[in-house]
């Protein structure tokens, strides 16, 4: 089974931030994993895309916005 991956820019700092995608209270949070652990961050929701599993000449993955 494929791993579902999502990203989106975080409001604070505006990087992007790669994990599982949770909606919550009108919210939209990305839970990252880590060496430091586990995070949950706030995100931009314009800029939150999934992965779509395929990848570049260059091997970057293709994202499309949700």
């Amino acid at each position: 089974m494929r791993e579902i991956k999502f990203r989106g820019k975080a409001k604070d700092t505006g990087k992007w931030i790669y994990g599982d995608l949770i909606h919550k209270h009108g919210q939209v949070f990305i839970r990252s994993y880590n060496k430091n652990g586990i995070q949950v961050i706030s995100v931009i929701p314009e800029t939150v895309g999934q992965f779509t599993g395929f990848y570049d000449i260059k091997d970057k993955k293709f994202t499309k916005e949700i």
